[in-house]
């Protein structure tokens, strides 16, 4: 059946809306024409808001006409499950879950876990689903970061080494670092640097390995690594600002001020002057 002119564009607009993260105008685009559509922009715009119970009451509206009508879209729930994990509203996300084998709602509720710092039920569920074989590489890096929001930075290589890749690879870097655990920040480097079928090491997995290194007070080991990446790249900003933090830790002025004459042709930015004061 043709959609109406009207309706068209009020649900266009609704996901105009929901980009913007205007929860108000999907929800009163929604009231206006109750459809299927127009109830997941809703409930997906109130939960990017945090306003989960909002999007649980148009859900469970939503559900009991679909019921009436014998016919059950699994988009909705699965936009419900998202907008939980965006609430960290782990439990009420795993009660929405239920008996589901579908491998988006699970990453949601993995991730709603993770951010609840969950991260043992979070590792369960991704246990659960590569059992089933539903994971698949968001999963993974849904896992990989709960333990790194957790601390958890053995649990972290233990799920990298399955099947790596660069986000997996770069949060359970800088799952180590939390931890100060430098001697498994620089394996797992040099893991992704010399194995050709893991990623190569980015800013980001190198920066978490010297942040790694300046919480354990090793500036001499950062200045070593960074010295070793410009062989291969030019470090970014962010990696001279982690060395140069490691410095800092170690009160160690000279080093911090080399890292200064090394920056050409990047562009000093505050954090990096401030971490060479520091050592200073």
């Amino acid at each position: 059946m043709p959609v109406p002119g009207a309706l068209r564009d009020a649900l266009r607009h609704g996901a105009q809306a929901a980009k913007a993260s205007n929860w108000q105008l999907c929800l009163s685009l929604w009231q206006q024409a109750p459809t299927v559509k127009a109830a997941t922009t809703a409930l997906s715009a109130c939960g990017r808001a945090r306003h989960w119970r909002r999007s649980l009451a148009i859900y469970q509206r939503l559900a009991a006409t679909q019921r009436r009508q014998l016919h059950i879209d699994p988009v909705p729930l699965n936009a419900l499950c998202a907008a939980l994990a965006h609430a960290v509203q782990w439990a009420r996300a795993l009660d929405a879950l239920g008996s589901s084998s579908d491998p988006w709602r699970h990453n949601a509720v993995v991730a709603a876990c993770g951010k609840a710092s969950q991260w043992r039920l979070a590792l369960d569920l991704f246990a659960d689903m590569r059992m089933r074989r539903l994971a698949d590489a968001t999963s993974l890096n849904s896992a990989v970061s709960a333990c790194q929001k957790a601390t958890q930075w053995q649990g972290a290589l233990a799920l990298c080494v399955q099947s790596p890749n660069l986000l997996s690879a770069s949060a359970a870097v800088a799952a180590c670092a939390d931890a100060a655990a430098w001697r498994a920040a620089l394996a797992l480097l040099a893991q992704m640097h010399n194995n050709d079928s893991w990623p190569q090491p980015n800013a980001v997995s190198v920066s978490a390995a010297l942040a790694a290194l300046g919480r354990s007070t090793r500036w001499a080991r950062a200045l070593q690594l960074m010295c070793a990446l410009e062989t291969v790249s030019p470090p970014s900003m962010s990696c001279f600002g982690a060395a140069a933090a490691a410095c800092e830790q170690g009160a160690a002025w000279q080093p911090a001020l080399w890292l200064l004459t090394q920056l050409s042709p990047l562009l000093p930015d505050a954090s990096l002057l401030n971490a060479i004061l520091g050592a200073c």
